[in-house]
């Protein structure tokens, strides 16, 4: 999938666009992006992601905007797996924010991405002030030659599913919940702090989050971790009380001795993901050695959450 800046010119080709945040890229975006796809290439137009970095509520609103599903790196690639053929990263500051909703479909959608279909929720809201909606968008778009589709939102229980309502499932410790409306496990990405060596079956290692990124509520889980984009191995991932500037989560490889990927441990970069949180035991502030072992094998861990539902 080819990655975009804005400003860099006219586009090659006509596009169909969709534009969002799509924070978690979660299975919502994915419907949108599904249509996107369906209603593009029946028109032989380039389909295209507009999303923003940082995520706009953090410049907006400062450090009482949201923690993050994603990270950029992570988001695009969720993106680039879905088929789109390339993405515009919109870096995101004051200027931006103050940017009226006809500057930004003249200067974005207009100029550097040709735009023909424009494909939007029925929440959709840009511009300064979120003034922009799809009724703003659809006149626009009569000016400057794109059509608007309004898809309408994707439910899971009778309420729309969004990354905030999976931001707060993630922080109850929901991580089962928060899969199913994700479409897959949460996953971080953190810097492996230097110490024991992940080829000592009985070593627990750390792993340091950025403090923007999604973390769950404190406690116990079962999971795993391994490269972003490489093999994965089970794990006991205990997530440590928050700081205020970083998340610690202390890890516990399972079944190494059953062929775990020694590559990893020259991996100062790892993703974690998280499946279910566990029951609360006293652990310590890292996994023992006695608590590894009353988890043979993730069949262990899975019943165990079967058993306490």
């Amino acid at each position: 999938m080819n990655v975009l800046s804005p400003g860099t010119g006219a586009a090659a080709s006509c596009t169909a666009v969709t534009i969002g945040t799509y924070d978690g890229v979660h299975l919502g975006h994915q419907s949108l992006f599904r249509e996107l796809l369906h209603l593009g290439r029946s028109q032989s137009l380039t389909t295209t992601v507009v999303t923003f970095d940082p995520h706009p509520s953090r410049v907006v609103n400062g450090a009482s905007g949201p923690l993050s599903l994603t990270s950029l790196a992570h988001k695009l690639d969720l993106i680039g797996s879905l088929g789109i053929d390339q993405t515009m990263v919109v870096p995101f500051d004051q200027s931006r924010a103050h940017e009226s909703a006809e500057d930004f479909v003249r200067n974005v959608l207009a100029r550097d991405l040709s735009a023909r279909l424009v494909v939007v929720g029925t929440d959709f809201h840009f511009g300064r002030g979120r003034a922009g909606n799809v009724e703003v968008l659809t006149r626009l778009g009569r000016t400057h030659g794109f059509r608007v589709v309004a898809a309408p939102l994707r439910l899971s229980e009778g309420d729309p599913i969004s990354s905030s309502r999976i931001r707060r499932l993630i922080a109850q410790g929901n991580m089962e919940t928060a899969a199913l409306l994700l479409g897959r496990p949460h996953c971080v990405t953190g810097t492996r702090l230097k110490g024991a060596s992940m080829e000592d079956s009985g070593a627990s290692f750390s792993v340091v989050v950025p403090a923007d990124i999604a973390v769950p509520a404190a406690g116990l889980y079962f999971g795993d971790f391994g490269h972003e984009h490489g093999s994965r191995q089970d794990a006991l991932l205990h997530v440590v009380d928050d700081t205020g500037l970083e998340r610690l989560i202390d890890l516990r490889p399972l079944n190494t001795e059953t062929g775990g990927d020694n590559s990893l441990d020259s991996s100062l970069t790892l993703s974690l993901s998280f499946a279910l949180k566990l029951p609360r035991m006293k652990s310590g502030s890292l996994i023992t050695r006695e608590l590894a072992n009353q988890f043979e094998s993730a069949d262990v861990l899975r019943n165990t959450s079967a058993r306490r539902q």
